[in-house]
This record gives structure tokens, sequence and C-alpha cells, in this order.
């Protein structure tokens, strides 16, 4: 976050201090970046300067308020102060599995981002039981319309078969009918398009709670897990809760995830008593691979040594037996 600031007519110098809530004190004494100022803020700045870049201990996809006061010596004092506030840019995901679990009160997470009617947390309701807290769509007072909670965007890089798994539940009201629709973009958002549709009402997959006429949170028991394989290319995903006036619909641990393309045509020679040359063709677009070796019929799902970040090949294996 860049600032810059005008200094008043007596050329005093400036303090500024950053905080998440927007809430601050009123700085009396001397201070120094990293101080703390009693009633809220942290000092990043304190000089004769008219700009300053705040970079460090900054979260993507987050608002920071900042104020700067300017102080005047020798024994300092403080000016009301001038407000500020910048928002984080988002980086995509790019770590996989990525797992959204709501358990944090704010909301919604770190990039992502509402629609339309707004999906809140719950912390009444946590999937099977495990967590402190879920997303909601109240349906229940919404006689019509849509809820749209949107995924940062998704970097899956080499993967393959990438695929978003979560957990629901979901009760009707009367029959009536709710959906939870997944839009899937190729261009970070531009543009959806409809992947597919669960219905909700009293028979439909999305229902785990019957039919309700009260608002309906669920038990541990009744929740139940969803998964589906995204198109190719896909970059972005949103859920869309429609609502039918039915019941609350909640989810929670929503997970992005894929499958590492395997190379193929493995080959392998000794050149020597202690070394061997590997070599294979990559699949995909991958250009980083693990290695793991052993003894003859060693098990490579808990047995042998793991190379990893292997970028060459062919690859020379050294230090054998």
């Amino acid at each position: 976050v860049n600032l810059s600031w005008r200094k008043n007519n007596d050329n005093d110098p400036v303090m500024i201090a950053v905080s998440t809530t927007g809430s601050f004190g009123q700085p009396a004494g001397i201070y120094a970046a990293g101080d703390l100022i009693t009633g809220g803020g942290t000092v990043v700045y304190a000089g004769g300067g008219t700009s300053f870049s705040h970079t460090s201990g900054l979260n993507p996809g987050t608002t920071y308020y900042y104020r700067a006061w300017s102080f005047h010596a020798p024994v300092p004092e403080y000016s009301p102060g001038t407000d500020a506030a910048a928002t984080t840019l988002c980086s995509s995901i790019s770590v996989f599995p990525d797992t959204s679990a709501f358990e944090s009160t704010v909301f919604p997470p770190s990039c992502w981002s509402r629609a339309n009617n707004p999906w809140n947390r719950s912390s009444g309701a946590s999937a099977y039981g495990d967590g402190t807290g879920s997303a909601f769509a109240d349906f229940i007072n919404t006689s019509i319309g849509f809820y749209d909670l949107i995924s940062p965007v998704l970097n899956f890089g080499t993967l393959s078969t990438v695929s978003v798994t979560f957990d629901h539940a979901y009760a009707t009201d009367q029959e009536k009918v709710d959906k939870l629709e997944l839009w899937c973009s190729g261009d970070e958002g531009a543009t959806y398009f409809l992947e597919t549709t669960w219905l909700g009402g009293t028979n439909g997959p999305l229902n785990t709670g019957g039919s309700q006429p009260l608002p309906f949170v669920p038990a541990p028991g009744q929740w139940a897990t969803k998964s589906q394989t995204l198109p190719a290319g896909t970059n972005r995903v949103m859920f869309r809760g429609v609502s039918g006036f039915g019941n609350n619909l909640y989810l929670d641990n929503i997970i992005f995830d894929g499958d590492c393309p395997q190379p193929v045509n493995p080959v392998g020679s000794g050149t020597d008593a202690t070394s061997a040359v590997l070599s294979w063709e990559p699949a995909g677009s991958a250009v980083v691979w693990d290695v793991i070796y052993g003894s003859p019929g060693f098990n490579p799902e808990n047995e042998g040594f793991l190379l990893t970040g292997v970028s060459t090949v062919p690859f020379l294996l050294e230090g054998l037996e």
C-alpha cells in the first residue's frame, strides 16, 4: 500500500498507524514503528517525509485503515488525525488442496466475494459437528432471488481432473424447491456458465434435513458431501443459491484439488556401481517432479527415499549402494 501526504504549514513530521478494524486511539508520547497505540492502531511510520510504502505483514484481499497525525516537538503534541483506507489485491490460489472451512469470523474469507443476496457466516452450525462455522443462505426469509458466493481466482497449473468438494446441509418447508447451482468461469469471473444444479425440495439431492417450518439449523448428522469435476480451463467458480422460499442452506469445507499428471515411459540405466540415470516423458506441461527410489520390491507408499523438486530430465541419481 503506497501512502502519500502534504505536510502542514509548520512542516511538522508525520506519524502513521494502521488498523484492520478502523479503530484508533489518540497518541500520547513518543512512538517508533511497530509500537501499539492505546485504543487501537499500530505505528508503521514516523518521520519528516511525505510518502511511505507499507509492504510488510499484509494479507491479500484485505482492507487496511490508516490514520496520519502531524506531531510537534519537543513534547509531542498530535493533531486530531486524518484517515485513509486501501484494499490489497487478491492473489490467485495455486497451492492445492485448498480448503475454505469458514472458521474465521471474518466473512467472506480472504479473496472470496458475494453478490446479490448475501451469504453469511453461521456460528451455530459446522459440517458434521466439527468446527465453529459455515456459510449459509437464508432462503426461509427470501421469497425469490440469488445468493452468489464467488471463489478466488484458481490457478490449477499442470493439475489434471480438477474438482471441488464441499459439505452441505439443507431442509425444505412444505415441499418448496430451493436450488444450489455451480457456475464456472474460464476468464477469472468475467463470464460464467452453468455447470450443474442440485435441487432441494423434499426429495432433491440437496436435502439432508427433511421438511421443517422453522428456520433450519443442522445437527451433526444432517450433513452430506458432494464432489464435482470442473471443466478444463476453469479458474473461478460461483456457488449460486436460488431461493424458492423454502429453508436454509449451509455450505462448509469447500475444497479445490486436482491430480498431478503422471510422467510416462520411465527408464532407468546404471552408469556405475553407485549411480544411475533416470528418464521419462513429461505429461501435460509439468516441469517439476518428485522421485522416490528404493531397493527392489520396495513399497513407494511407505518405503524408499524421496527427492522433491527434480527439474531436469534425464536425472542423474547418485549415492546408491
